[in-house]
């Protein structure tokens, strides 16, 4: 008999791998469920509802499919009309087995919450709503067989003679309601993004009603150019617009008054418009991204006393909520508390049905936003925005838009930064990262880690990071955490830097430390020179630390040319069309010009 390797994971769950003589029985002797050796049809169905829904349909195929490949053998899915008295069940979604258990509170899952039981009779109930069955199955999968979806060409299902776990009664309801990440590498396919529990705007285009679907919007931000177009009202109606100096803008950089009752009337009958195309949508209202915003009389006024242009907006925007919702009473509205508006205002609240996205755009993010007296305004706002809101969004960034290629060590930070948030009140998060293109320095492990903090705020990081890194790179995983950790220690070591989005790299990266990664990049490499796809993971990495190295022109002439050199090959290979900062101009080609011109002419 092979000797058995136990893995522990979270809540005492426990994992079994050994070969055994085949048990008849579905609970052992000690109280464990046992699938195996391997699972075989004769002994185990998966049963869904009759009238399954297509997210259960697809929970139970997924199910069926990575069950198979860990155990060696696919399992028959059925409708519970048609299961076998003498097989062993796992229930998916609603079954009226399941519901007869009354063991599950589906009005408290929610759409995504999860629910996993066995019962005495060696059962095994996987339930949850529209995207919580999903959940349940992955986190199965995950928690008791080993399964994980990292990136695309990078998922990990262990080949087991036997598992075994306890007699398991786990439930679980995300604390944050919207999840939501723009990395362009980890919503390539829907199974990659349900695994790994996002459902927001920039997903929902791959999630479908079978994969569970997403929240989506109708306009998802910097809508007053959208809703109350300048062109079409401009000319006959400059009062539409914002006065500034005591002249109306109606071209340009404008915003909207606020105060003006026909723009009240226009942006809710547009609003009303969105949401009969759409019902299920999230209708943003939204400042344009530039400041500008109205001063007259009206508007000037209401601001004042609200003390902050927050003030006129949250007015407004409360307005439309409350008409929208008579006709449409699951509406949900949005609105920014950025720049400008980022301060709440004194007396006014949002209507039940308006979420509040409060942007971090000012704050240091090599420095946790409680850590770092940098931060103190940010976290000044969030408490008091809590107060005035009952669905209060963060709109976060992991990424630094003046150089997106160059490294931003803040994985340290993000973990700290959700719970920090959860705690006062924040119930969705959106993560803007690089949108624009792919490329972007260790995006797969940035997209990864950060959607299973969003899912569990208490996520471990750096055993995620080992599990990723291990699977992702190969050999070469000691150093990128290597790496990864002198980076965290370099920002560390100096709490008067700051690390915001628009920040040259030297401004809290210095030469030594990018010569020491350059080092430990050539260790990678050399760990990985007989693997083509890990040794070009490793050089995709490398080429932040040389983005970095050649942006702050850190090398002599002749050593820049030969990385400019390295670069260029490297960065060719990015599937995109490759930006190197939030500019649509600032393309690989202009960023090796402008470096080739730094350089002395031949």
């Amino acid at each position: 008999m092979k000797s058995i390797i136990r893995l522990m994971a979270v809540f005492a769950a426990v994992l079994f791998v050994a070969a055994c003589t085949p048990v008849s029985q579905a609970v052992s002797e000690d109280g464990e469920i046992v699938f195996g050796p391997p699972i075989t049809g004769d002994r185990y169905e998966i049963v869904i509802p009759d009238r399954a829904t297509t997210s259960e349909r697809t929970a139970a195929m997924e199910l069926s499919l990575y069950l198979g490949k860990v155990t060696g053998e696919r399992l028959l899915v059925v409708e519970e009309s048609n299961r076998s008295a003498d097989r062993k069940g796992l229930f998916v979604g609603k079954c009226e087995y399941t519901q007869k258990t009354g063991r599950v509170d589906y009005d408290k899952l929610g759409l995504e919450g999860l629910h996993i039981f066995a019962t005495d009779d060696g059962n095994l109930v996987l339930t949850g709503d529209r995207r919580g069955v999903l959940y349940a199955v992955y986190e199965f999968l995950e928690r008791y067989a080993g399964c994980r979806w990292f990136a695309e060409e990078c998922f990990v299902i262990p080949q087991l003679d036997e598992l075994r776990m306890p007699m398991v009664d786990y439930s679980y309801i995300p604390p944050l309601e919207y999840r939501d990440i723009d990395y362009k590498c980890i919503y390539s396919e829907p199974r990659l993004v349900v695994a790994n529990r996002l459902n927001g705007f920039f997903v929902h285009r791959c999630i479908k009603s079978e994969w569970g679907g997403a929240y989506h919007y109708k306009g998802f931000v910097h809508t007053f150019n959208q809703l109350v177009p300048p062109e079409v009202y401009g000319k006959d109606h400059p009062e539409y617009f914002s006065e500034i100096n005591g002249k109306r803008v109606t071209k340009g950089r404008t915003q909207l008054c606020l105060t003006n009752p026909d723009v009240l009337k226009i942006v809710t009958a547009e609003v009303r418009r969105r949401f009969r195309d759409s019902p299920d949508a999230i209708v943003s209202i939204s400042q344009n991204d530039w400041r500008f915003y109205c001063e007259c009389k009206n508007c000037s006024e209401l601001a004042e006393k609200e003390g902050s242009q927050s003030g006129p907006l949250i007015h407004f925007v409360n307005a439309v909520a409350r008409a929208v919702r008579k006709d449409f009473p699951n509406s949900i509205v949005d609105t920014l508390a950025y720049t400008y508006t980022r301060k709440p205002p004194k007396y006014v609240k949002a209507e039940p049905n308006v979420v509040i996205r409060l942007c971090t755009i000012e704050c240091c993010f090599a420095h946790s936003f409680e850590s770092d007296p940098f931060n103190a305004s940010f976290l000044n706002d969030l408490k008091e925005w809590e107060k005035c809101c009952s669905r209060l969004h963060i709109w976060d960034y992991v990424i630094n838009y003046r150089c997106m290629m160059a490294p931003y060590p803040n994985f340290h930070t993000i973990g700290p930064n959700l719970r920090y948030l959860t705690k006062h009140s924040v119930t969705g998060i959106y993560e803007e990262a690089n949108y624009l293109c792919r490329g972007g320095e260790l995006e797969q492990l940035r997209a990864y880690i950060t959607a299973r903090i969003m899912w569990d705020p208490e996520y471990d990081v750096e055993k995620g990071i080992v599990e990723f890194t291990d699977a992702y790179y190969g050999k070469a995983a000691p150093m990128i955490r290597q790496y990864l950790d002198m980076m965290r220690e370099h920002v560390l070591a100096h709490p008067d830097r700051h690390m915001r989005i628009w920040s040259k790299p030297n401004d809290y990266l210095d030469k030594d430390v990018l010569d020491k990664a350059m080092e430990i990049f050539k260790q990678a490499e050399a760990a990985v020179a007989d693997d083509p796809v890990m040794l070009n993971r490793v050089e995709m990495a490398l080429t932040s630390i040389l983005y970095a190295r050649l942006y702050c022109r850190m090398d002599d002439p002749e050593t820049r040319a030969a990385m400019l050199d390295r670069f260029e090959k490297i960065a060719r290979r990015v599937p995109d069309k490759l930006l190197v900062s939030e500019s649509r101009t600032a393309t690989l080609d202009n960023f090796i010009k402008s470096v080739k011109k730094s350089l002395p002419q031949k």
